[in-house]
């Protein structure tokens, strides 16, 4: 017998979704940290992107195949996952391409700009318009997380600048064809698909421009092993959190994915923050509540 969320109280579903959400962001949170370790042992970052790629359909294969489900996709789901296997690609090679030209706590900052994308983009493809309340406390998360993350502006490189604004915008594009497309399919399905897409075109590339660089060091993999298991993990739960809470707040929610990956940086090299970052931390936490309160609130009217 198969378990369908749908049937769960209102209360568990949101319980099940932000849960689903917040494990999303400690294994895409750890994910920068270990692909540092790939690079530090000699991996380019095309190459990191492809491995992780090719860990990722191997595991999404792996987990379809264990849940005895079909890989027989409709056809406008299909065309739907293509795209945002383009997207996803992009947005991969524009974050990790990005810190090549400026500091990676600016990168990351624009970056996790795509949350206000997509709460401004997905009510208006809807026909409505994004609430005060997704702009305003999504405006003190990110003014939090300016502060966590800690930046120079002097001497900045407008490649790096445009390489994150490209990942921010193809990041948020991915998340809302997703949701679209897994109203027609399952969460598993749609991302294989996406990664599948993704994996053709990063491999491609490496081909072309025979720019193949591997660890070379032990290290080196285990960093490639878990930045892949990392995303994998991170993207399902993620997507399989949508359906229960939706693409704005589940986006929302995932904020505070920088914050961890700063904290595993932390256990893993050493770093450190100092009290103005925390203060950014505490920005962002609270800008987390402040966001889901409201509609805690509003939902427990509706159970009344």
């Amino acid at each position: 017998m198969s378990f369908d969320p749908q049937k769960l109280s209102l209360r568990a579903r949101d319980a099940l979704g932000i849960a689903l959400v917040l494990w999303s962001t400690v294994a895409v949170g750890i994910s920068p940290s270990l692909s540092k370790l790939a690079l530090d042992s000699g991996a380019n970052t095309l190459t990191v992107i492809a491995l992780r790629s090719l860990f990722m359909i191997v595991a999404v294969a792996v987990v379809l195949k264990a849940m005895g489900a079909s890989f027989a996709v409709d056809r406008s789901v299909l065309k739907i996952c293509l795209g945002t296997g383009v997207v996803f690609a992009v947005m991969s090679y524009g974050f990790l391409g990005s810190v090549e030209f400026i500091p990676v706590g600016l990168a990351i900052l624009i970056f996790f700009l795509h949350p206000m994308l997509v709460a401004i983009a997905e009510p208006l493809l809807r026909g409505g318009r994004p609430t005060r309340q997704h702009l305003i406390w999504g405006l003190v998360i990110l003014s939090g997380l300016s502060l966590t993350l800690g930046f120079d502006l002097v001497g900045l490189d407008w490649r790096g600048i445009a390489l994150a604004l490209l990942g921010a915008v193809a990041c948020a594009a991915m998340i809302i064809g997703n949701a679209t497309a897994m109203r027609r399919a399952g969460t598993v399905l749609v991302n294989f698909y996406m990664v599948a897409t993704s994996t053709v075109i990063v491999v491609a590339l490496l081909a072309i421009t025979g720019a193949t660089a591997l660890p070379g060091t032990g290290i080196g993999w285990v960093g490639i092993v878990g930045t892949g298991a990392g995303f994998t993990v991170g993207l399902l739960c993620f997507f399989a959190a949508i359906p229960l809470i939706g693409a704005v707040r589940a986006t929302m929610i995932s904020n505070i994915e920088p914050v961890l990956g700063i904290l595993f940086a932390m256990a893993i090299f050493g770093e450190h923050l100092v009290p103005l970052q925390w203060l950014g931390v505490a920005l962002v936490v609270g800008g987390l509540i402040g966001m889901e309160a409201p509609i805690g609130r509003r939902r427990s009217a509706q159970r009344a």
